[in-house]
C-alpha cells in the first residue's frame, strides 16, 4: 500500500510531539534517559506492525510501575495515548486520500491490515519529533 508523502508533513507532527516532551520536561535526562528514548525510536523505526510499537510502550509502563517509578509510568501512558491518537489520524487521512479501508465497525484485524502501514508511518514521524525534542530538553546548551 503506497501513501502520498504529503500526508505526514513534518509540521503536523512536530507541535503535538514537542508538546508532549514539554509536558515531561522535568523527567527528561533525569528519570527518562537517552536509552529509553532511543529504545522507543528504535522500536518504532524497525517494528513490522503498529501493535508491536504499542506493546513496547505498554511494557515500558508496566516495567516502570513494578519498579515503583509511577512518574515514569505516567510518561509511558501519555506516549501510548498519543500514539493511539494517531490511529484516528490514520483513518482521517485514509478517507481523505480515498484509500480503500474497511468501515470503522469492521473486524479489528481487517482494519489493522489495511491501515497498519499508515499507522506506522505516522508513529515514526511523531516519535522522531518527540525523541528529538526530548533530547534537546534533556541536554540544554
Amino acid at each position: 500500500m503506497r501513501h502520498d508523502s504529503s500526508c505526514c508533513e513534518s509540521d503536523q507532527m512536530q507541535k503535538p510531539a514537542s508538546g508532549l516532551a514539554e509536558q515531561f520536561r522535568d523527567l527528561l535526562g533525569r528519570r527518562i534517559g537517552n536509552a529509553q528514548l532511543s529504545g522507543l525510536n528504535n522500536i518504532v523505526q524497525s517494528a513490522p506492525s503498529f501493535d508491536q510499537v504499542k506493546k513496547f510502550v505498554e511494557h515500558q509502563g508496566k516495567k516502570s510501575e513494578r519498579a515503583g517509578r509511577f512518574d515514569v509510568k505516567e510518561f509511558w501512558e501519555a506516549v501510548g495515548k498519543a500514539l493511539a491518537g494517531l490511529e484516528d489520524e490514520a483513518w482521517r487521512l485514509a478517507n481523505e486520500a480515498g484509500l480503500s479501508v474497511p468501515p470503522k465497525g469492521s473486524k479489528p484485524s481487517e482494519v489493522r491490515r489495511a491501515l497498519d502501514p499508515l499507522f506506522l508511518r505516522l508513529a515514526r514521524e511523531y516519535v522522531q519529533h518527540f525523541v528529538a525534542h526530548s533530547s534537546m530538553l534533556s541536554h540544554p546548551s
